[in-house]
């Protein structure tokens, strides 16, 4: 899990980018479905340990897949 990957959170399919880390393993994520964060009164961009993003959230798309792409 990198900064840019796109990331769908196991459970509810919700999707995310992960926009950063913190120095207490932590990691950013923006939510990206807008009804989901107005329903729930989800923090955007929310934060959450790294070992749970891991653990919950799986990478579908990225960063370093699309940088090595030979369209570009």
């Amino acid at each position: 899990m990198q900064v840019g990957d796109i990331v769908q959170f196991n459970n509810t399919g919700y999707l995310g980018i992960v926009l950063g880390f913190t120095n207490f393993d932590a990691v950013r994520i923006f939510i990206t479905d807008e009804e989901i964060i107005r329903q729930r009164h989800i923090k955007n961009p929310t934060m959450m340990g790294i070992k749970a993003a891991m653990h919950h959230a799986k990478v579908i798309s990225s960063v370093e897949a699309d940088t090595q792409s030979t369209s570009r």
